[in-house]
């Protein structure tokens, strides 16, 4: 595994199993690139973060769609947890410290969930 700079956390570093479809998505994109990095520049640099979340807020006025660096990991995250998904991969996943930080500041309750837990509800007799 290739480190390409520093990260915040030593739980930052991880290795993310990717599907065949994803990893097919990922072949085609980057067969347009000259170097080995998905977001680099023109150079074969690693694009900063703050430079992602302006492509990102581009693509988002552009599109009419709301998208950004954090809602794409919320979104992640609570879809995991809807899921059903054990608290200990989302965090090893998510990089987080702990299960506390994925559930409490990502995990999040749809409407819809919501709903279903009140309709579906076994009540005692």
């Amino acid at each position: 595994m290739d480190v390409v700079r520093e990260t915040k956390t030593p739980q930052s570093v991880r290795t993310l199993p990717v599907s065949p479809d994803g990893a097919e998505i990922l072949r085609e994109t980057m067969a347009y690139h000259d170097y080995d990095i998905l977001f680099c520049d023109y150079g074969g640099g690693l694009l900063k973060t703050s430079v992602v979340d302006s492509l990102l807020a581009n693509v988002s006025k552009k599109c009419g769609i709301k998208v950004y660096a954090l809602l794409l990991r919320k979104s992640f995250s609570a879809d995991l947890y809807a899921n059903g998904v054990n608290p200990a991969v989302t965090k090893k996943l998510m990089g987080h410290k702990s299960e506390e930080m994925s559930l409490n500041a990502y995990a999040s309750a749809s409407d819809k969930d919501v709903f279903d837990v009140m309709m579906n509800r076994k009540y005692k007799e």
